[in-house]
Protein backbone atom coordinates (compact mmCIF):
# COMPACT_ATOMS: atom_id res chain seq x y z
CA UNK A 1 0.00 0.00 0.00
CA UNK A 2 1.46 3.52 -0.72
CA UNK A 3 0.71 6.07 2.07
CA UNK A 4 1.18 8.78 -0.61
CA UNK A 5 -2.60 9.16 -1.29
CA UNK A 6 -3.54 9.92 1.83
CA UNK A 7 -1.31 12.64 2.55
CA UNK A 8 -4.03 15.67 3.20
CA UNK A 9 -3.27 19.25 3.03
CA UNK A 10 -2.83 20.74 6.25
CA UNK A 11 -5.25 23.31 7.68
CA UNK A 12 -3.71 26.49 8.10
CA UNK A 13 -4.89 26.47 11.70
CA UNK A 14 -2.63 23.40 12.39
CA UNK A 15 0.67 24.79 10.77
CA UNK A 16 1.47 26.40 14.18
CA UNK A 17 1.05 23.50 16.63
CA UNK A 18 3.98 21.36 17.99
CA UNK A 19 3.48 18.06 19.51
CA UNK A 20 4.75 19.00 22.88
CA UNK A 21 5.98 22.71 24.19
CA UNK A 22 8.49 22.39 26.79
CA UNK A 23 7.37 24.16 29.64
CA UNK A 24 10.79 26.06 29.58
CA UNK A 25 9.05 28.07 26.63
CA UNK A 26 5.91 28.92 28.66
CA UNK A 27 6.70 31.89 30.16
CA UNK A 28 8.22 33.30 27.08
CA UNK A 29 5.12 32.66 25.68
CA UNK A 30 2.63 35.34 26.85
CA UNK A 31 5.51 38.34 26.14
CA UNK A 32 3.17 40.39 23.55
CA UNK A 33 5.39 41.58 20.52
CA UNK A 34 4.81 45.19 19.90
CA UNK A 35 5.03 44.44 15.64
CA UNK A 36 2.83 41.46 14.86
CA UNK A 37 1.70 39.03 17.32
CA UNK A 38 3.42 35.60 17.33
CA UNK A 39 1.66 33.16 15.49
CA UNK A 40 -0.61 35.83 13.39
CA UNK A 41 -0.61 35.66 9.89
CA UNK A 42 2.69 36.74 8.54
CA UNK A 43 4.73 35.34 11.22
CA UNK A 44 3.89 31.23 10.17
CA UNK A 45 5.21 29.72 7.91
CA UNK A 46 4.79 25.84 6.27
CA UNK A 47 6.03 24.05 3.76
CA UNK A 48 4.92 20.88 2.71
CA UNK A 49 7.26 18.93 -0.14
CA UNK A 50 5.66 15.27 -1.21
CA UNK A 51 8.20 12.87 -3.63
CA UNK A 52 6.61 9.99 -4.89
CA UNK A 53 8.32 7.15 -6.87
CA UNK A 54 6.86 7.44 -10.89
CA UNK A 55 8.30 5.44 -13.84
CA UNK A 56 11.55 4.44 -12.63
CA UNK A 57 12.38 8.04 -11.17
CA UNK A 58 11.32 10.30 -7.96
CA UNK A 59 9.29 13.09 -8.53
CA UNK A 60 8.29 16.51 -6.51
CA UNK A 61 4.48 16.09 -6.95
CA UNK A 62 3.50 18.57 -4.21
CA UNK A 63 5.41 21.61 -3.34
CA UNK A 64 3.19 24.09 -1.34
CA UNK A 65 5.08 27.05 0.47
CA UNK A 66 3.37 29.46 2.62
CA UNK A 67 5.86 31.72 4.24
CA UNK A 68 9.78 32.39 4.20
CA UNK A 69 11.07 28.31 3.33
CA UNK A 70 10.59 27.73 -0.35
CA UNK A 71 11.83 25.03 -2.35
CA UNK A 72 12.11 26.17 -6.11
CA UNK A 73 12.71 22.96 -8.63
CA UNK A 74 13.96 19.33 -8.22
CA UNK A 75 18.19 18.95 -9.39
CA UNK A 76 18.96 15.08 -10.21
CA UNK A 77 22.97 15.91 -9.52
CA UNK A 78 23.85 11.97 -8.18
CA UNK A 79 25.38 10.67 -10.80
CA UNK A 80 25.71 7.44 -9.13
CA UNK A 81 21.78 7.30 -7.96
CA UNK A 82 20.57 9.04 -11.32
CA UNK A 83 16.74 8.61 -9.85
CA UNK A 84 17.27 10.53 -6.76
CA UNK A 85 15.48 13.65 -6.11
CA UNK A 86 17.67 16.52 -4.87
CA UNK A 87 16.03 20.08 -3.26
CA UNK A 88 17.74 22.60 -1.78
CA UNK A 89 15.63 25.06 0.57
CA UNK A 90 15.83 28.35 0.68
CA UNK A 91 14.91 30.80 3.21
CA UNK A 92 13.96 33.93 1.40
CA UNK A 93 13.54 35.84 4.76
CA UNK A 94 16.07 37.32 7.22
CA UNK A 95 16.06 34.13 9.38
CA UNK A 96 14.33 32.95 12.17
CA UNK A 97 12.54 35.63 13.91
CA UNK A 98 10.60 36.31 17.58
CA UNK A 99 7.41 35.56 17.32
CA UNK A 100 7.84 32.80 14.13
CA UNK A 101 5.71 29.56 14.39
CA UNK A 102 7.45 27.71 10.90
CA UNK A 103 6.60 23.85 10.00
CA UNK A 104 8.10 21.89 7.43
CA UNK A 105 6.32 18.71 6.51
CA UNK A 106 8.44 16.34 4.18
CA UNK A 107 6.83 12.54 2.45
CA UNK A 108 8.82 10.18 1.13
CA UNK A 109 6.64 7.97 -0.61
CA UNK A 110 7.18 4.15 -1.37
CA UNK A 111 10.76 3.34 -2.71
CA UNK A 112 11.33 6.94 -3.64
CA UNK A 113 15.24 8.44 -3.35
CA UNK A 114 15.41 11.91 -1.91
CA UNK A 115 18.18 14.45 -0.48
CA UNK A 116 16.45 17.38 1.19
CA UNK A 117 19.35 20.16 2.41
CA UNK A 118 19.28 23.79 3.54
CA UNK A 119 20.79 26.25 0.96
CA UNK A 120 22.94 28.19 4.01
CA UNK A 121 22.92 28.31 7.67
CA UNK A 122 19.86 29.08 9.34
CA UNK A 123 20.08 32.20 11.26
CA UNK A 124 17.82 32.34 14.77
CA UNK A 125 17.47 36.71 15.17
CA UNK A 126 18.02 38.37 18.27
CA UNK A 127 15.12 38.63 20.41
CA UNK A 128 13.52 40.69 23.19
CA UNK A 129 10.24 38.99 23.57
CA UNK A 130 8.25 35.45 22.82
CA UNK A 131 10.30 32.34 21.29
CA UNK A 132 10.25 31.15 17.51
CA UNK A 133 9.43 27.26 16.91
CA UNK A 134 10.22 25.24 14.21
CA UNK A 135 8.70 21.75 13.60
CA UNK A 136 10.33 19.18 10.24
CA UNK A 137 7.99 16.08 10.04
CA UNK A 138 9.67 13.20 7.88
CA UNK A 139 7.47 10.01 6.88
CA UNK A 140 9.47 7.88 5.15
CA UNK A 141 7.50 4.60 3.06
CA UNK A 142 8.28 1.00 2.33
CA UNK A 143 11.64 0.91 1.00
CA UNK A 144 12.21 4.72 0.22
CA UNK A 145 15.73 5.80 0.52
CA UNK A 146 15.83 10.15 2.17
CA UNK A 147 18.54 12.31 3.10
CA UNK A 148 17.62 15.16 5.24
CA UNK A 149 21.04 17.21 5.81
CA UNK A 150 20.69 20.64 7.75
CA UNK A 151 23.13 22.91 7.69
CA UNK A 152 24.56 25.13 10.78
CA UNK A 153 22.13 27.02 12.94
CA UNK A 154 23.27 30.18 14.19
CA UNK A 155 21.34 31.62 17.08
CA UNK A 156 21.67 35.40 18.37
CA UNK A 157 22.14 37.39 21.69
CA UNK A 158 19.23 36.92 23.40
CA UNK A 159 17.55 34.27 21.39
CA UNK A 160 14.87 31.23 22.46
CA UNK A 161 14.02 28.72 19.68
CA UNK A 162 12.22 25.37 20.20
CA UNK A 163 13.11 22.94 17.17
CA UNK A 164 10.87 19.58 17.28
CA UNK A 165 12.14 16.81 14.43
CA UNK A 166 9.35 13.90 14.61
CA UNK A 167 10.58 11.44 12.19
CA UNK A 168 8.13 8.34 10.61
CA UNK A 169 10.26 5.48 9.24
CA UNK A 170 8.96 2.46 7.56
CA UNK A 171 10.86 -0.75 8.77
CA UNK A 172 12.52 -1.45 5.45
CA UNK A 173 13.28 2.23 4.30
CA UNK A 174 16.68 3.97 5.30
CA UNK A 175 16.69 7.72 6.46
CA UNK A 176 19.73 9.78 7.24
CA UNK A 177 19.02 13.18 9.29
CA UNK A 178 21.66 15.44 10.03
CA UNK A 179 21.98 18.89 12.68
CA UNK A 180 24.88 21.31 13.18
CA UNK A 181 24.62 23.97 16.05
CA UNK A 182 27.01 26.77 16.21
CA UNK A 183 27.76 29.04 19.14
CA UNK A 184 25.77 31.91 17.33
CA UNK A 185 27.21 35.16 15.42
CA UNK A 186 31.33 34.81 16.30
CA UNK A 187 31.90 36.97 14.02
CA UNK A 188 29.88 39.67 16.02
CA UNK A 189 31.54 38.79 19.41
CA UNK A 190 28.64 36.86 20.20
CA UNK A 191 29.05 33.15 21.43
CA UNK A 192 26.49 31.59 23.95
CA UNK A 193 24.65 34.67 23.83
CA UNK A 194 21.33 32.93 23.17
CA UNK A 195 18.75 32.22 26.09
CA UNK A 196 17.32 29.31 24.97
CA UNK A 197 17.52 26.28 22.27
CA UNK A 198 15.97 23.37 22.85
CA UNK A 199 15.94 20.56 20.27
CA UNK A 200 13.74 17.57 20.55
CA UNK A 201 14.26 14.76 18.08
CA UNK A 202 11.99 11.33 17.77
CA UNK A 203 12.04 8.26 15.56
CA UNK A 204 9.01 5.65 15.54
CA UNK A 205 7.80 3.51 13.32
CA UNK A 206 4.72 3.63 11.27
CA UNK A 207 2.89 1.72 14.08
CA UNK A 208 3.58 4.81 16.26
CA UNK A 209 6.14 3.10 18.18
CA UNK A 210 9.14 5.05 19.41
CA UNK A 211 12.65 3.45 18.58
CA UNK A 212 15.06 6.59 18.92
CA UNK A 213 15.05 9.97 20.90
CA UNK A 214 17.45 13.01 21.60
CA UNK A 215 16.94 15.97 23.42
CA UNK A 216 19.65 18.55 23.83
CA UNK A 217 18.69 21.69 25.76
CA UNK A 218 21.04 24.74 26.47
CA UNK A 219 20.58 27.76 28.36
CA UNK A 220 23.78 29.34 28.34
CA UNK A 221 23.31 32.32 30.35
CA UNK A 222 22.34 30.00 33.49
CA UNK A 223 23.88 26.94 33.08
CA UNK A 224 27.68 27.26 31.47
CA UNK A 225 27.79 24.99 28.30
CA UNK A 226 32.19 25.27 27.89
CA UNK A 227 32.48 22.89 30.78
CA UNK A 228 33.87 19.26 30.53
CA UNK A 229 31.32 16.91 29.83
CA UNK A 230 29.17 19.72 27.61
CA UNK A 231 31.00 21.15 24.77
CA UNK A 232 34.37 21.78 27.01
CA UNK A 233 37.05 23.58 24.34
CA UNK A 234 34.95 22.95 21.62
CA UNK A 235 32.49 25.40 19.92
CA UNK A 236 30.21 23.40 17.81
CA UNK A 237 28.47 20.00 17.45
CA UNK A 238 26.51 18.26 14.82
CA UNK A 239 24.95 14.91 14.80
CA UNK A 240 24.06 12.34 12.01
CA UNK A 241 21.33 10.00 13.30
CA UNK A 242 21.06 6.98 10.63
CA UNK A 243 18.27 4.54 10.79
CA UNK A 244 18.39 1.71 8.59
CA UNK A 245 16.62 -1.37 10.30
CA UNK A 246 17.03 -4.01 7.57
CA UNK A 247 20.90 -2.65 7.48
CA UNK A 248 23.14 -4.42 10.05
CA UNK A 249 23.66 -1.94 12.29
CA UNK A 250 27.08 -2.84 13.71
CA UNK A 251 28.80 -2.18 10.32
CA UNK A 252 27.21 1.24 10.10
CA UNK A 253 28.21 2.61 13.43
CA UNK A 254 31.96 1.43 13.00
CA UNK A 255 32.01 2.72 9.85
CA UNK A 256 30.96 6.14 10.93
CA UNK A 257 33.06 6.15 13.64
CA UNK A 258 36.29 5.26 11.91
CA UNK A 259 35.73 8.22 9.54
CA UNK A 260 35.61 10.87 12.63
CA UNK A 261 38.87 9.81 14.17
CA UNK A 262 42.22 11.82 13.84
CA UNK A 263 40.80 14.66 12.20
CA UNK A 264 42.71 17.79 13.72
CA UNK A 265 39.96 20.43 15.99
CA UNK A 266 37.43 17.32 16.19
CA UNK A 267 35.91 14.63 18.59
CA UNK A 268 33.40 12.22 17.07
CA UNK A 269 32.13 9.05 18.01
CA UNK A 270 29.62 6.52 16.48
CA UNK A 271 27.66 4.01 18.25
CA UNK A 272 24.26 1.64 17.58
CA UNK A 273 21.27 2.78 18.30
CA UNK A 274 18.62 1.12 20.50
CA UNK A 275 17.35 -2.43 19.54
CA UNK A 276 19.86 -1.97 16.49
CA UNK A 277 17.53 -0.14 14.56
CA UNK A 278 20.63 1.98 13.06
CA UNK A 279 23.42 3.73 14.09
CA UNK A 280 24.63 7.66 14.95
CA UNK A 281 27.66 9.85 15.37
CA UNK A 282 27.81 12.97 17.49
CA UNK A 283 30.75 15.58 16.57
CA UNK A 284 32.08 18.24 18.83
CA UNK A 285 34.44 20.82 17.01
CA UNK A 286 36.69 23.50 17.24
CA UNK A 287 35.12 25.93 14.34
CA UNK A 288 31.98 25.63 12.01
CA UNK A 289 34.00 24.43 9.58
CA UNK A 290 35.95 21.47 10.65
CA UNK A 291 32.62 20.61 12.18
CA UNK A 292 30.92 20.75 9.00
CA UNK A 293 34.09 18.78 7.34
CA UNK A 294 33.54 16.27 9.91
CA UNK A 295 29.49 16.14 9.65
CA UNK A 296 30.32 15.34 5.68
CA UNK A 297 32.70 12.40 6.54
CA UNK A 298 30.26 10.90 8.52
CA UNK A 299 27.79 11.26 5.71
CA UNK A 300 30.40 9.42 3.35
CA UNK A 301 30.51 6.48 6.00
CA UNK A 302 26.73 6.06 6.63
CA UNK A 303 26.05 6.21 2.31
CA UNK A 304 28.76 3.87 1.64
CA UNK A 305 27.88 1.30 4.07
CA UNK A 306 24.05 1.64 3.63
CA UNK A 307 24.13 2.46 -1.05
CA UNK A 308 27.54 1.38 -1.82
CA UNK A 309 28.08 4.91 -3.66
CA UNK A 310 29.91 7.73 -2.32
CA UNK A 311 28.20 11.56 -1.83
CA UNK A 312 26.98 13.90 -4.03
CA UNK A 313 29.24 17.04 -4.48
CA UNK A 314 26.40 19.00 -2.37
CA UNK A 315 29.11 20.86 -0.35
CA UNK A 316 31.29 21.97 -3.40
CA UNK A 317 27.56 23.05 -5.04
CA UNK A 318 26.44 25.27 -2.38
CA UNK A 319 30.13 26.53 -1.00
CA UNK A 320 32.15 26.22 -4.08
CA UNK A 321 34.91 24.06 -2.62
CA UNK A 322 35.02 20.83 -0.87
CA UNK A 323 35.23 20.73 2.85
CA UNK A 324 38.30 20.08 4.15
CA UNK A 325 39.46 18.22 6.47
CA UNK A 326 43.48 18.15 8.02
CA UNK A 327 44.19 14.38 10.34
CA UNK A 328 46.25 14.46 13.13
CA UNK A 329 49.81 14.44 12.40
CA UNK A 330 51.14 10.41 12.58
CA UNK A 331 47.13 9.23 10.91
CA UNK A 332 47.67 6.87 8.94
CA UNK A 333 43.74 7.84 7.76
CA UNK A 334 43.50 10.27 4.39
CA UNK A 335 42.28 13.59 4.62
CA UNK A 336 39.57 15.05 2.85
CA UNK A 337 41.19 15.62 -0.42
CA UNK A 338 42.54 11.61 -0.82
CA UNK A 339 46.30 12.51 0.46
Amino acid sequence: MTMVAAVPYLEKDAWTDVLRLPTAFSGYGSEPLVQMAAAAHGKTGFLQLHFELRNGRTHLIRNFSSGQQIVRQVHYLDTAIEDMAVVFIQNVGAGILQGDRLRVELVIGDGAKVLVANQGATKVMEMSRNYASQRVDVTVGEGAYAEVLMDPLIPASGSRLYNEVNLTVDPSAKLLYSEHLTPGRVGHGESWAFDLLYSRIRCHRPTGELIMADTNVLEPRRSAVTTPGLFGEFSDMSVMFAVAESHDAAPLADAMHENLQDIEGVVGSASVLPSEVGAHARMLGSGTTRTAAATQLSWQAARRQLLGVDTPPIYRIKHGFEPHVTRREGSKRRDSNGH
